[in-house]
């Protein structure tokens, strides 16, 4: 489902986000 594998990319970009915090 498109919508899945957008917030899967969301919550990836989150998480990589916060690592370089």
């Amino acid at each position: 489902f498109l919508f899945h594998g957008r917030v899967k990319a969301l919550a990836d970009a989150a998480r990589e986000a916060g690592l370089k915090i």
